[in-house]
């Protein structure tokens, strides 16, 4: 793709790739990655879903992409309206954690109430001597599996101590693919002290939850522009380059998604590098979300326009 207008010769010399390597600037990189992981969450849907939305049509308008378009989509995810834990006086807010298949953390109005108990790792033997049926059950987030321990036992509902590091193997743990309604939610290091303390008692305390959690259809978006070929018997051919801007957590309210914002990154400065070396061949450049929606957005561009492409011609 790094190939400018030129001839074979030109194409084949190892100074035209320096040439267009050396004009992909990190700082524009820095700058992409700094912006979309400063939205909040970018879950598909999500008020900052919108937001990376906007700012990657900004910059393909500012890049100078031709036909800049924005077409939007339904896309149905876990909204995450608030939940809070209380223990006598004091009240933490905590995150619902993504649905087991698709069953959200969503509790009743009035909440849950429980006996709060502690079970450090989730191991079996932390919940000797613990009345487990019915409780609310505070586990490390880096339990593994452990703590379905919890559920299995009888648990109402099981919130999850953050932890100072961890894997993305903890995360896929959370949660299942079989629609188990058992409550699950994150307490962020700052807050866990308090409750940890409260749940230390000799006697294990009252403990409500509230959740509001529901499955709710929102927009989204994809965005695409395009540079047109500078060789009148290639140009109908189309290089598509495509990325995602929305991310995906095990919380899906914390999603800032830095890691996710790079391949956005990417794709602008690969706009950036060919808008200033027009290629040969027609080249599309597609931004969509909903990617960690079973690829719902570049699905949906494709649904949209596969009748119009055809293939090129060989002759």
């Amino acid at each position: 793709l790094l190939v400018p207008v030129g001839s074979r010769a030109a194409a084949e010399d190892p100074d035209n790739y320096r040439k267009l390597a050396g004009m992909v600037n990190p700082a524009n990189l820095s700058r992409t990655i700094n912006t979309l992981s400063s939205y909040g969450s970018r879950v598909a849907g999500y008020e900052g879903d919108a937001k990376a939305a906007a700012y990657v049509e900004q910059q393909f308008r500012e890049i100078g992409l031709e036909n800049v378009r924005v077409e939007k989509f339904r896309v149905t995810v876990p909204i995450d309206k608030g939940a809070e834990i209380a223990v006598g006086s004091v009240k933490k807010h905590i995150y619902p954690l993504w649905p087991n298949l698709v069953s959200t953390s969503q509790l009743p109005t009035n909440g849950l109430t429980g006996k709060l108990i502690y079970v450090g790792d989730g191991k079996l033997a932390n919940f000797n001597g613990k009345q487990v049926e019915g409780s609310i059950v505070l586990v490390d987030f880096n339990s593994r599996a452990e703590w379905l321990n919890a559920p299995r036992l009888g648990a109402k509902a099981v919130v999850f101590v953050a932890a100072d590091t961890t894997m993305r193997g903890e995360a896929e743990a959370k949660f299942i693919s079989i629609p188990i309604s058992i409550p699950r939610f994150w307490l962020s290091r700052e807050d866990a002290p308090a409750i940890l303390a409260a749940a230390a008692a000799e006697e294990a305390p009252q403990c409500t939850l509230y959740c509001d959690m529901p499955w709710e259809t929102r927009e989204s978006s994809c965005i695409f522009g395009k540079i047109t070929g500078t060789d009148p018997k290639q140009r109908d051919q189309i290089i598509a380059v495509e990325g995602y801007y929305d991310a995906i957590s095990v919380v899906p309210s914390l999603a800032p998604g830095a890691e996710s914002a790079c391949g956005m990154a990417s794709l602008l400065e690969l706009a950036r590098v060919f808008k200033a070396n027009p290629p040969k061949r027609t080249m599309y450049f597609v931004a969509t979300s909903a990617h960690f929606q079973a690829l719902q957005g570049i699905r949906e561009f494709i649904n949209n326009h596969i009748d119009d492409w055809e293939p090129p011609s060989l002759a």
